[in-house]
């Protein structure tokens, strides 16, 4: 489905609507409903989740393991089509967004009558693990991009490979990519938000390492009209992650230069996902690299300032 069909700004109510055309399915309406209250201020975080939960349970102890049948898995649905919609388009209510992944995670676990706890086929419990969230957030709310340019693409040693030629972008994939940026910049502002509190940041680490590599490590070459501008959106997203949860990524920093010894990699750690093991080099690399983007003629002022403010608020984490 492409889910920029909805126009932007929308309310709620259109953005609702357009979800319901989307599925015939009545669970999902549910949800939908549950998450768009959230979404206007109707329902706080603790009552969308049960609501959101309520919704699904029943499926969920009827297949038993709704990914090993061939019923699709209506829960990693919810998280990939409607969830993730949400954050990428409505940026007033991602602090919301994020007491909701919380509050789902707190809800009981699925048991049929007196039996086990209900899991995925990865093994994960319903509510408590979440289950099929980390994936889905990656690939269709931080990863997502234009056809033209892929962030999801990676090789075996974790660099990033698999992007287009930006010299070889048609005029219309160069331009659906720049409109990414805002909804590029939403996930990121959610994600940061959810690694510095901690509570659900599964796999976050991971995916900031991922992206930074991309965004702010590599410079960016100048050539008319293509990856000059690349800044526009992977500058503001590279600067929301030290803004928002520059704390926690200074004190993972910390962390892994204690207890990961010699360790290139970090493998399905504490934290979730595959990274490298972050050091204190490796962030005043990273403060460095933003002030060399701060006075970069080939970058508008606004993100010139976000550069410098990247910067600034990565020495105010060191404290």
């Amino acid at each position: 489905m492409d889910h920029m069909r909805v126009a932007s700004p929308c309310t709620v109510e259109d953005w609702r609507k357009a979800m319901h055309a989307e599925t015939s399915d009545s669970d999902h309406h549910r949800a939908i409903d549950a998450l768009a209250m959230l979404l206007d201020y109707k329902a706080a975080p603790a009552e969308t989740a049960k609501r959101i939960t309520m919704a699904y349970e029943d499926s969920i102890r009827a297949v038993g393991r709704p990914t090993s049948t061939c019923e699709p898995d209506k829960v990693a649905a919810f998280w990939a089509l409607w969830m993730c919609e949400a954050i990428r388009r409505f940026d007033a209510a991602l602090r919301r967004l994020v007491d909701l992944l919380v509050e789902i995670s707190r809800c009981p676990d699925v048991r049929v009558g007196n039996g086990p706890m209900e899991k995925h086929t990865n093994g994960s419990v319903y509510w408590r693990d979440l289950p099929g969230w980390s994936f889905a957030f990656a690939e269709h709310g931080l990863r997502r991009s234009s056809p033209g340019f892929s962030l999801c693409c990676a090789t075996a040693d974790g660099t990033a490979s698999g992007y287009d030629d930006p010299c070889e972008w048609s005029t219309d994939e160069l331009e659906d990519y720049l409109a990414q940026a805002p909804f590029h910049l939403n996930a990121t502002r959610f994600a940061a938000t959810a690694l510095g509190d901690g509570q659900v940041a599964s796999g976050l680490p991971a995916e900031a390492d991922f992206f930074l590599k991309r965004a702010i490590e590599q410079p960016y070459v100048v050539a008319d009209g293509v990856q000059a501008r690349e800044w526009e959106v992977l500058l503001p997203s590279a600067a929301a992650w030290f803004c928002i949860a520059g704390k926690r990524i200074y004190s993972i920093c910390i962390e892994d230069e204690l207890t990961k010894g010699d360790a290139i990699w970090v493998t399905r750690d504490e934290w979730g996902g595959r990274r490298r093991v972050w050091s204190r080099q490796l962030w005043e690399h990273w403060k460095a690299r933003f002030r060399v983007l701060a006075s970069q003629q080939i970058i508008s002022d606004e993100c010139r300032t976000l550069a410098g403010h990247a910067a600034e608020q990565m020495t105010d984490a060191e404290v």
